[in-house]
């Protein structure tokens, strides 16, 4: 019973950490935007990481990584 619990708590603190390393990457990708601006990217990083295949409820930094290259793309491609 031991074993299984920290097991169990181990995969949760990784599972931390993977969380706070995509919101550590995300903030410092939006930190420069104004209001308007990041109200806009925002939204926008949200639906393209709602169309990415999610294996887990916790979204890793290669999901947000993914989603703020794709508004990339798509906002190089509308200029």
């Amino acid at each position: 019973y031991r074993d299984t619990w920290k097991n169990a708590k181990d995969l949760g603190l990784f599972s931390l950490r993977k969380e706070r390393e995509a919101v550590k990457y995300l903030t410092e990708t939006l930190q420069s935007l104004n209001e308007e601006e990041f109200e806009d990217v925002i939204d926008k990083i949200i639906d393209a990481v709602e169309k990415q295949p999610l294996s887990t409820n916790m979204i890793e930094l290669s999901t947000v990584e993914g989603a703020v290259q794709e508004c990339s793309q798509a906002s190089d491609e509308t200029m």
